[in-house]
């Protein structure tokens, strides 16, 4: 039977007997990951990498950045359609993350002027809401209304790429113009930090419904990116992350006990994987004096991707989920979050995936953030040549979301991998003839009150011997 949802404030005590205000280093001495001067670490990318990231960047040089026409961001309100303003979004998203990393790749200032029109042009948009997402303000959907801030998706998804670039480039930019960086943390803390602090209507934080879904983690490891990296005034720092710590734990406490994702495992990189980057952020900037990586649900969030794992790319699918993925992107998130649980079957499913990725050969929309960066690091560790096999491990239930995978060869994608969620019933014969197990379960058949459906494997025996 379901156990009811908790209320475990895991974070928030965590936070308290930490001591997090001492812990919490300073804004100069956390290196989360290695800025541009430090080209002992940049220098050692594989060339292979190099190459494509200068290629890819070179595709733009000294071309104008794209406008977002208002008739476009209206799309949404007049005919449904999000696709013809957000894919422009997400080509002024690439580009800067690929530029940035070229330049710091080549450390030639070739890029500087691109990158810094590439900033400016995006303090100067009206809103980083998305169109979809814009009917939160006051006003309704259609245009944004600057003086009405919603943080969305697309608020922090821009945010902490803006802090990254800040972070990592630091003193390239002010070469050029220290108001480049004051900039950027203005429009952040106007956007983002300000709104999330101060208000608790917005309907992913989950303070009414007290089951939010994964925009909250999503949107709080941007916004913690944003804090950790831009703030420098440390009561303001402290009385930030507070705020995401709280958020925090409204979404952990909205799962159950065995970590099971209602969303369906294609959201899990943004519900768990991104709670992950959450708790890694606390961890990395305390010298890791923060960590519940021992707490159940934690662990259980993590094990329930394997769990959902079919074969290759496909997954146990339900809500609205698909049944494909490409989790080869997340390879290095899906380690870590093995190693920091002590989980060897989460670890060896991360091992699993191959990362060797183009960025033209995949249907992601990349962005400067913390999953990026951590791949580079990744690659530079001995941990990363390993190829394991994903584990099919062979049995899993979740009574909090009433699902279940059972698979009938452990340890192997061979076989039948059945799903069970609510309303399935599974009945499997094995050791029979096939004549008999179809007759007898035609006559079951009979006698149940639904549609009923009789599924062979390929390489069931016509015959048995009895």
């Amino acid at each position: 039977m379901a156990q009811p949802v908790k209320e475990r404030m895991l974070l928030t005590k965590e936070f308290e007997s930490s001591n997090f205000s001492q812990s919490l280093l300073p804004l100069e001495k956390w290196i989360p990951y290695p800025g541009y001067s430090n080209r002992s670490f940049w220098n050692n990318i594989a060339d292979s990498k190099k190459k494509a990231f200068l290629a890819f960047a070179e595709k733009n040089l000294n071309n104008d950045w794209t406008f977002l026409p208002a008739i476009r961001y209206l799309d949404f309100s007049v005919d449904g359609n999000r696709d013809r303003f957000e894919s422009l979004v997400w080509k002024r998203q690439e580009r800067l993350y690929v530029q940035v990393m070229a330049e710091i790749i080549e450390n030639k200032g070739r890029f500087m002027n691109d990158i810094v029109n590439g900033i400016w042009s995006f303090c100067e948009e009206s809103s980083w809401c998305w169109p979809a997402h814009i009917g939160m303000q006051k006003a309704g959907s259609g245009l944004p209304d600057v003086s009405d801030p919603t943080p969305d998706l697309g608020v922090g998804v821009k945010a902490a790429a803006l802090a990254w670039t800040s972070y990592l480039l630091n003193d390239k930019l002010d070469s050029i113009s220290p108001l480049i960086r004051k900039r950027i943390r203005a429009e952040i803390e106007e956007r983002l930090l300000t709104p999330v602090l101060k208000r608790k209507d917005y309907h992913w934080m989950g303070y009414a419904s007290k089951h939010p879904n994964n925009w909250n983690p999503w949107i709080v490891s941007n916004y913690l990116t944003c804090v950790l990296l831009l703030e420098d005034d440390p009561a303001k720092q402290i009385k930030y992350v507070r705020k995401a710590v709280e958020l925090l734990d409204l979404f952990i406490d909205g799962y159950y006990d065995d970590g099971g994702c209602d969303e369906g495992p294609a959201y899990w990189s943004h519900a768990g994987a991104s709670m992950f980057d959450c708790l890694d952020l606390l961890s990395m900037s305390t010298g890791r004096k923060f960590n519940v990586y021992d707490e159940t649900v934690i662990q259980n969030m993590g094990d329930y991707l394997p769990a959902m794992h079919i074969d290759k790319d496909y997954y146990v699918n339900f809500a609205d989920a698909s049944p494909t993925i490409d989790y080869r992107i997340y390879k290095s998130l899906i380690y870590s979050y093995g190693k920091e649980t002590g989980n060897p079957v989460l670890m060896n499913f991360g091992l699993s995936l191959n990362d060797d990725i183009e960025f033209e050969k995949i249907d992601k929309r990349f962005t400067l953030e913390i999953r990026m960066l951590r791949n580079l690091n990744f690659e530079m560790t001995p941990e990363n040549a390993v190829r394991t096999n994903a584990g099919y491990p062979e049995f899993s239930w979740y009574p909090g979301i009433q699902v279940m995978t059972s698979r009938d060869r452990k340890g192997s994608p061979e076989g039948f991998v059945f799903p069970i969620t609510p309303g399935r019933i599974i009945i499997e014969v094995d050791g029979v003839p096939y004549h008999v197990a179809k007759e007898a379960l035609r006559l079951g058949a009979q006698k149940l009150p639904v549609t009923t459906k009789f599924v062979v494997r390929r390489d069931y025996a016509e015959t048995i011997e009895q």
